[in-house]
């Protein structure tokens, strides 16, 4: 990966969880000053996905002037919740622990990532003390109780070959792991959506039956008049996370800017990521 003026450093072990090692990737841009920072969280359901940065991504804070830490995280099935609250927050740790390493400034540290991962960022602001100074998501969610991560997805059955579990075990591990990667990765997601298992899969439960654990995993309902400003971005024609989750979230009036388009063209990608570079300046600065 082109990580253009940042200086690059992979492998830092931030936690320990018995003999699994948690992992992150610092991306320092040179700077005789203390920097701004965001901890980046990758998506893929909290099932998928690694730390792997975007060079779209990358590019746009190496241009703020913004330093990145990457993390890795547990994914469930082998691990349930809340182990990647947990992580997450242990991650959030280490950055500020280690902020006067890094070169960074630790009173301008925000958290960003997409899908799970914004998700993951908005529970983060949501429990974290101190909390971030801002918040990036795209097309994330601030809840798993509706139907959408609860019932048989209407989208994914009629468009998609049926998996079954014996399709997708192979991808399970017997022992928790930071990363997995596609196909099946995809392909154990996909399995659950069809069968409306996943929300119960990342919590070990239905909604009715542990209420409480849900409502610690939705920051939705935990939002208060201090959650940091946010940016949200969110396709009206996503077929995967709803774009009401967006909706829902924003009526909450946690968002200093939103910024919705109908699909993934590269005109409107550049338009909001224009506006996102001047929100990231705006709050960083």
């Amino acid at each position: 990966m082109d990580a253009g003026d940042h200086r690059v450093t992979e492998g830092l072990i931030y936690k320990h969880v018995g003999d699994l090692e948690l992992a992150l990737d610092t991306y320092l841009p040179p700077s005789a000053e203390p920097t701004a920072a965001l901890l980046h969280l990758h998506g893929g359901a909290v099932i998928n996905g690694t730390r792997a940065m975007s060079p779209l991504l990358l590019d746009l804070f190496a241009r703020c002037g913004i330093a990145v830490i990457s993390v890795d995280y547990r994914l469930a099935p082998e691990s349930r919740w809340p182990a990647w609250l947990d992580d997450t927050l242990d991650a959030w740790a280490w950055t500020l622990d280690h902020a006067a390493d890094l070169n960074i400034d630790s009173a301008r540290v925000g958290v960003s990532g997409g899908s799970a991962g914004g998700y993951l960022s908005c529970l983060l602001a949501a429990h974290a003390q101190p909390g971030p100074r801002l918040v990036f998501s795209m097309w994330g969610y601030g809840e798993i109780t509706e139907p959408w991560a609860q019932e048989p997805d209407p989208f994914y059955n009629e468009t998609q070959p049926p998996l079954a579990w014996e399709d997708v075990r192979v991808a399970v591990q017997d022992h928790e792991i930071p990363w997995r990667s596609d196909p099946l990765g995809g392909q154990l997601y996909l399995h659950h959506r069809q069968q409306g298992t996943w929300g119960p899969t990342l919590m070990g439960c239905r909604p009715d039956e542990c209420p409480e654990e849900y409502r610690r995993a939705c920051p939705e309902v935990l939002v208060t008049p201090d959650f940091p400003p946010t940016f949200w971005i969110h396709g009206t024609a996503d077929t995967d996370v709803p774009f009401e989750c967006g909706e829902s979230m924003c009526a909450h009036g946690v968002f200093g800017k939103r910024d919705d388009w109908p699909g993934t063209d590269a005109p409107q990608v550049q338009a909001a990521l224009i506006l996102l570079e001047d929100f990231l300046r705006e709050h960083l600065a």
